[in-house]
């Protein structure tokens, strides 16, 4: 199949490498990697599209992008399908895996929600495990970035009795998020949800790496951070979206978010 990604940074790049060792022909459109390859190029021929562009630029993407391609989205940050709801195959896929595992071939399981995704990603080492539910995906994959935070809020070890009662707690809070979104809730026992959790609260992510610099310096400010940290555009869409369902029994996401306000109220401001 040919297929088009969307952003070439580490984790495209590495679904890249994905598909060309399951015989699929890949194009990549990038303007900062690759600035002399224009949109419309790489859409010439393109039967599927995948999205792994940072989370600020899908918005100024999706006009430009055919809307009866299967596209699946790789980028975190949306609490919402409406943004993609003029594509007829929009699908999700995330799940506990970073760029490096991907091109290790480490065995892996994430999380699709298209038989497409399944067929163009399976292989010997890489599980698609099949969801249906892709609002749901599409939430975890989101929120396990704020949660990740928190983690480095607090200087987590994943290997300490400390880090399972956080992830117990967390999980916990997702189920509720799910439920109130009209989500399945066991969506976050999936590659998506508690999987991607785990290995998102580690010094191998950013966003626990964010979480951590923003407990040894409360003054931080966007212009400190060096990196895209999608927990934080993430954080932010919670309040700016309109269909999205936040419970109130949330302690661990309310303490984050109460962390992160002076930020958020700094990217609302330069806005």
């Amino acid at each position: 199949m040919n297929v088009t990604i969307l952003g070439a940074g580490a984790f495209g790049s590495a679904l890249g490498e994905v598909l060309e060792t399951n015989g699929h022909t890949v194009k990549f459109y990038d303007p900062i990697k690759y600035p002399d390859i224009q949109l419309g190029d790489t859409l010439t021929a393109a039967e599927a599209l995948i999205m792994a562009v940072p989370s600020h630029a899908v918005k100024k993407l999706l006009p430009n992008l055919p809307k009866d391609l299967p596209l699946i989205m790789t980028t975190k940050g949306f609490l919402s399908l409406s943004p993609f709801k003029d594509f007829s195959g929009f699908a999700v896929m995330s799940g506990g895996t970073f760029a490096a595992d991907l091109l290790a071939k480490h065995p892996t399981t994430i999380t699709g929600t298209s038989q497409v995704a399944k067929e163009l990603f399976t292989n010997n080492w890489l599980t698609v495990e099949y969801s249906d539910d892709t609002r749901g995906v599409l939430i975890c994959g989101s929120l396990k970035n704020i949660y990740a935070i928190g983690a480095g809020l607090k200087n987590l070890d994943r290997h300490t009795p400390e880090f399972n009662n956080y992830a117990g707690n967390v999980l916990s809070e997702l189920y509720q998020i799910l439920e109130a979104n009209r989500c399945n809730q066991a969506t976050a026992n999936k590659s998506c949800g508690i999987t991607d959790l785990i290995i998102t609260s580690t010094p191998a992510s950013r966003n626990f790496t964010f979480g951590r610099e923003l407990a040894k310096n409360p003054n931080l400010t966007l212009r400190d951070v060096s990196v895209t940290t999608e927990g934080l555009f993430a954080a932010h869409n919670i309040n700016n979206t309109p269909d999205f369902k936040k419970p109130s029994d949330t302690p661990i996401l309310d303490e984050v978010l109460d962390r992160l306000k002076p930020l958020l109220q700094g990217e609302d401001d330069a806005a």
